[in-house]
């Protein structure tokens, strides 16, 4: 029975495909983190706004995001 073979160049260029992705959070517009709050985050919007009060970023990461409400709650 053939078997299959795998060469290491691809799966390193592979594993460095994932690490890449990972690295790279996808930034999202406030309004639509604001929007979408209580999903992603388990907030209301009034703690959303108050999180992100005086913040002058117009997008964001969601973990950038938690981050942040996370401070703000005090659970950091």
């Amino acid at each position: 029975m053939p078997t299959r073979r795998t060469e290491p160049a691809v799966a390193d260029t592979v594993e460095e495909t994932k690490q890449e992705a990972v690295q790279q959070e996808t930034k999202y517009r406030m309004d639509k983190l604001r929007t979408k709050c209580m999903q992603l985050f388990h907030i209301t919007t009034s703690t959303f706004d108050g999180a992100m009060y005086g913040c002058t970023a117009t997008e964001m990461t969601i973990s950038e995001a938690q981050a942040r409400i996370n401070k703000w709650l005090g659970k950091e």
